[in-house]
């Protein structure tokens, strides 16, 4: 029962590790965080080893992108990021919402995206190569959780070192299938990065303050 307890215990701790939201800066900066609100020009955060402290600010430029602890994500982009003197008009930038891939205002189907993705060659590589982990991360753990749970169940009522060992085997191929599906998410974010950087020619419009007024300028 004491090797039951230790394994459960030690699933709990892999389990909590993704169950943090993660910020990631511009300049490539991790924070383990819970976020509590995003408005259009800072999100509002604590830091996950202090829930019970105070809530910190950034300013949304600063961030590249949020995974949440579901495993959803949003990707921030200074072209999709309104200040008051500057706004990029784009309609052709992928953004993940809440999982789901969106070029302007249209969802994107798995068909579409990847199509996306395959115009441009490094961002396609990098794509394929995370869809490939998510595969191998999936391979991994839906069978392992399978074989967890069932030793689990039967290891209550009678223990044996087989068991033992099939906890064991089945607990670290749950914490790898975990491993395998964040990185190939990971490597899905930087396609879609690379994508979007090698986009930039867009309507751009720049509010530009004189004394006669407000001009806009347009810049293509």
């Amino acid at each position: 029962m004491k090797k039951i307890f230790t394994f459960i215990l030690f699933l709990f701790t892999t389990f909590t590790i993704y169950s943090q939201d993660i910020i990631t800066k511009q300049n490539g900066d991790e924070i383990k965080a819970k976020v509590m609100e995003i408005t259009s020009a800072e999100i509002k955060y604590k830091r996950f080893e202090n829930l019970d402290g105070p809530v910190y600010s950034m300013d949304l430029k600063e961030v590249f992108m949020i995974k949440y602890e579901n495993g959803d994500k949003d990707v921030f982009t200074d072209k999709n990021i309104l200040s008051n003197q500057n706004y990029e008009i784009r309609n052709d930038f992928i953004i993940m919402k809440s999982g789901k891939a969106y070029q302007g205002d249209n969802l994107l189907t798995k068909r579409e995206f990847s199509d996306l993705m395959a115009t441009n060659p490094n961002a396609n590589n990098l794509y394929q190569y995370g869809k490939t982990l998510g595969v191998i991360g999936y391979i991994f753990a839906f069978p392992s959780g399978f074989v967890f749970g069932f030793t689990l169940g039967s290891s209550l009522f009678s223990w044996s070192s087989t068991k033992g060992v099939l906890l064991g085997v089945s607990g670290l191929g749950i914490m790898g299938g975990l491993i395998f599906a964040s990185i190939g998410d990971s490597k899905i974010t930087q396609a879609i990065s690379i994508y979007n950087s090698s986009n930039q020619v867009g309507l751009k419009v720049q509010l530009k303050f004189n004394e006669n007024g407000i001009g806009v300028a347009l810049k293509f």
